[in-house]
């Protein structure tokens, strides 16, 4: 009888183990497996290409200057403060013609031991539009009033004896749901998105840039 009694109890933990394991196959996988890598995150490599458009002097780097919400809100004077060069709109120009200095040394005599940089109109309208999307005109001229203007060029000047050249370099990025990119550094972070066939020779329009929250 205590032999029943012992083999009854035997069966019956066995059904149970049979039925535990039962309900674990069928429980599904751990949630906690099925977290992988974010697909919307930069891969070191897509960063490393994209730290290439951000080069010291370039007008990439150079828009990380000021925080705006919109390319309209940029502010112009950090980011032609040390003017434009003649060929190719590269970043950094302090040649003046002798008519300019003479000119801005009228306004600002102290400016005989500074260095005078220049941006003409026409040059900077071409960065807006190759990089930001939008012209001279279309911006809300954020800064433009701590320049000097000179109409018969038609060009703003600046006077310093600094470098606004700046550095940055990217801590990471993301993908956004509507294809644009947010490009992370220190203080802030910048959105580009990418330029279609035609509309600018540059990979990306600049978006906004702003601190980090």
């Amino acid at each position: 009888m205590k032999m029943k009694k012992h083999l009854f109890a035997l069966l019956a933990a066995l059904l149970c183990m049979v039925m535990l394991m039962g309900c674990t196959a069928h429980a599904g996988p751990d949630p906690n497996k099925l977290t992988g890598p974010d697909p919307n995150k930069l891969t070191e490599a897509e960063l490393q290409e994209l730290q290439e458009l951000f080069a010291p002097g370039s007008w990439y780097a150079q828009a990380c200057t000021s925080y705006y919400e919109g390319a309209e809100a940029v502010n112009l004077r950090r980011l032609f403060y040390d003017g434009i060069g003649y060929a190719g709109l590269i970043y950094g120009q302090c040649y003046v013609t002798d008519r300019e200095r003479d000119w801005v040394l009228e306004q600002e005599p102290a400016a005989e031991n500074y260095g005078i940089f220049r941006a003409p109109r026409a040059a900077m309208d071409d960065v807006l539009r190759q990089y930001f999307d939008i012209s001279l005109d279309d911006t809300r001229k954020m800064g433009l009033d701590n320049l000097l203007y000179w109409e018969e060029a038609d060009a703003w000047y600046a006077t310093h004896t600094d470098t606004g050249l700046n550095t940055v370099t990217l801590t990471g990025g993301e993908r956004t749901d509507d294809g644009l990119l947010k490009l992370y550094y220190s203080g802030g972070y910048i959105t580009l998105r990418p330029t279609q066939d035609g509309q600018s020779p540059q990979p990306y329009f600049i978006v906004s840039n702003q601190p980090e929250s």
